[in-house]
């Protein structure tokens, strides 16, 4: 009950700008809260925590600190106002204090009947085209999606009807989905499509059944069979339940009276026609809106999946425990039944059978270790074939540049990173840098009259190639995760095969010996208590950089004084100052290399400076194979450790029966009858529990989701 209760069940909502999304968050959450802007809104990620009672609260967290800071409390229009602000302030500034998110703690009115889902969460994230937007950390916005797309329970992705009604935005969300269409197909019964602002639907626009008939096809070229797509009114939901809950302003009500009662008039005794007041209209329009039935659709799977697992595994935990006590009697009776001398001859060759089941666990803890070995060569190798395409690109693109330097031929995007790029910025910043004659012959480097300019061009350089390093390294990483969380389940379920069938040996040789029923032992990995790979790369970066004491500097000009020690790593959120903020290299620039007209120059190579942004490429690769094998090495024997204890246990049960049992023969062989009755008579009063566990457990097979199945 106490993990039933500390369960997290979350719940991700994805949707790009204008769709409606915090309408519809709010709709969920019952209450107007959540700040909406025409501008992305959505600057890092915001988690909706359920309580029960109290004052709604918004807490901020900032990179590298464990515990959050409370915001804002009280009622909605505060909240909304701060939260408002925050998000401005964040974005229009490039996020200077490092949030990395949000959490409003508010009573969640869709699952105010499900009291045993204390845990349960909203999760606000970034949109595909709030990537875009974002000026200060796109990849991060996109980092944060992609984890949610890969550990929450379900995920919802939230379309704009406004956009779809014209067979428009096939590609909205081709870049989360392209390349992952496997992962995503594997997880297809916790991903709902919903069409928000069916109610902007006029008379000359295609009938709702064909947008959405063109949507699932749209859906079935990305990987998805069998999508089903719901048509919900988000805001008419959320003003509807508002008024159903007494909780509407007067504004609100004007605004469902302006745009939603009029398809509730009913006619009066003498043919005309009247509309009745919002409170009696609200209940239909809530369900007509489309939101309650997404709210059951999607807790259901969020209690048969999660719920499911971990009711499962406590059923098999007392099923395993109850016919433990169960062969404990019948060895029990078998023991006081034949001759003292014949169970201790049994009982030698048992330690011995034993002591050959514990070897046979060493075989495989290193047929284990080999494939742990594997694992980890594995990644390596996809991460240095990263690293030496991204060096490789870094290389070519810079050449690029060069080359359109050389032949003064300015390209229009030369690294093709950003809008802006650097050949732009070069060209509007500092116009005679393609002159080679102030410029110097080589074409590699870049030489000017004022520092200050110096600087802006190393400064430029510097932020254009951190964000696109990151972003290659957030694709990198996203693949890896979902390859070792599958490779992850691989392995778990070879261990507990294995483990298995040493397992049955030992059964099977104590029910011939003995000549009595025995169950199998099976060995079990509760779902619900192993942590995902995401989970333990932050625990192990926890752990990395819990005593690293970093110096900042916000002024730019001081970078060179700036000597933090950064340690890069794999999948390093949360903690790792380097690897959330955008990605930074060190441009070389000498001050003073030469004089014109008793003017100083000063020059950038972009030799040395292909070669630093390369070095530290390698120091990011080298870094996060160390932090990955920590990883792998911790999460692989978890689960050999975990089938090992299991065995060692269940032979370990035994020893001490037959020890207790021998004792008891010595000491009391004259009454052996009358204790062999006592013990029948136990096993009996033991069946009625057996019998409801079994019970039990054709009603939880029977709930079984398809989702789990698969």
């Amino acid at each position: 009950m106490k993990a039933l209760e500390e369960q997290k069940y979350q719940v991700a909502v994805i949707a790009p700008m204008k769709a409606g999304k915090s309408t519809f968050l709010n709709a969920l959450i019952g209450a107007d809260i959540l700040a909406s802007e025409t501008v992305a809104c959505t600057v890092c990620r915001t988690v909706v925590r359920h309580i029960e009672s109290g004052q709604p609260q918004l807490w901020e967290y900032r990179e590298g600190q464990r515990q959050g800071d409370m915001i804002a409390e009280g009622e909605a229009q505060t909240i909304v106002q701060k939260f408002l602000w925050r998000t401005r302030e964040i974005r229009e500034e490039g996020n200077p204090d490092e949030v990395t998110h949000f959490e409003l703690w508010h009573p969640i009115e869709a699952i105010s009947k499900y009291p045993s889902l204390a845990g349960f969460r909203l999760v606000d994230t970034p949109g595909p085209n709030e990537w875009e937007s974002a000026g200060f950390s796109a990849t991060a916005l996109k980092e944060t999606t992609l984890e949610a797309v890969r550990t929450c329970d379900a995920i919802i992705f939230l379309l704009d009807y406004t956009s779809f009604k014209d067979e428009a935005s096939s590609g909205l969300f081709k870049e989360l989905i392209e390349g992952r269409q496997e992962f995503l197909a594997e997880n297809t019964g916790k991903i709902y499509f919903i069409l928000n602002k069916v109610d902007m639907k006029s008379e000359k626009d295609r009938p709702i059944p064909d947008v959405i008939a063109g949507i699932k096809e749209d859906l079935k070229t990305f990987g998805f069979p069998n999508p089903v797509v719901y048509p919900v009114s988000a805001r008419k939901g959320l003003l509807a339940k508002l008024i159903s809950l007494g909780a509407a302003t007067e504004s609100q009500k004007k605004d469902f009276r302006k745009f939603f009662s009029s398809a509730y008039a009913v006619e009066d005794g003498e043919g005309g026609s009247y509309t009745p007041p919002p409170s009696k209209i609200a209940p239909q329009a809530l369900k007509d809106s489309g939101i309650p039935a997404i709210e059951e659709k999607a807790i259901q799977t969020i209690v048969q999946s999660s719920g499911w697992n971990l009711l499962s595994g406590v059923c098999g935990k007392l099923d395993k425990a109850a016919k433990g006590i169960e062969d404990t009697l019948n060895v029990e009776i078998r023991g006081w039944q034949i001759a003292i001398e014949d169970l201790e001859a049994k009982v030698e060759e048992y330690k011995k059978r034993s002591e050959s089941a514990k070897g046979k666990l060493q075989d495989v803890r290193n047929s284990v270790k080999e494939k742990e070995r594997e694992l980890i060569e594995r990644f390596g190798r996809e991460l240095n074939e990263f690293s030496e395409k991204a060096k490789l690109r870094i290389g070519e693109q810079f050449n690029r540049f060069a080359e359109a330097r050389r032949k003064r031929s300015p390209l229009s995007d030369p690294l093709g990173w950003v809008k802006q790029s650097i050949d732009s910025f070069l060209q509007e910043s500092v116009p005679f840098v393609f002159d080679s004659s102030k410029s110097g012959s080589d074409p590699y480097k870049i030489q000017v009259y004022d520092q200050s300019e110096a600087k802006k061009i190393w400064k430029k350089i510097k932020d254009f190639c951190g964000p696109v390093i990151k972003a290659w390294w957030i694709e990198a990483q996203d693949q890896l995760v979902r390859d070792g969380a599958k490779i992850q389940r691989e392995l778990a379920r070879q261990i507990q095969r294995q483990t298995q069938e040493i397992s049955n040996e030992l059964s099977e040789y104590l029910k011939e010996s003995l000549q009595i029923k025995l169950n199998p032992n099976p060995i079990q990995f509760p779902s619900f208590k192993l942590l995902s790979i995401d989970e333990q790369i932050k625990h192990q970066q926890e752990a990395y950089t819990r005593y690293e004491n970093v110096q900042k500097y916000k002024d730019e000009t001081r970078y060179t004084q700036d000597k933090r020690r950064v340690k890069g790593g794999f999948c390093q959120k949360g903690h790792d100052e380097d690897y959330e903020r955008p990605y930074t290299v060190r441009v070389p620039y000498t001050e003073k290399v030469g004089t014109t007209a008793h003017r100083d120059l000063y020059e950038i190579d972009l030799h040395q400076t292909t070669k630093t942004i390369q070095q530290k490429i390698d120091e990011r690769a080298t870094a996060s194979k160390k932090m990955l094998e920590r990883v792998v090495e911790k999460q692989v024997m978890a689960h050999f450790n975990n089938a090992e204890q299991q065995i060692y246990k269940y032979i370990n049960k035994f020893q001490a029966d037959f020890d207790y049992l021998l004792i008891e023969r010595q000491e009391k062989e004259a009454q052996a009858e009358q204790i062999r009755q006592t013990i029948e008579w136990q096993k009996e009063n033991l069946k009625p529990d057996l019998i409801e566990l079994e019970e039990i457990k054709k009603s939880l097979e029977a709930w079984k989701p398809t989702q789990v199945s698969k």
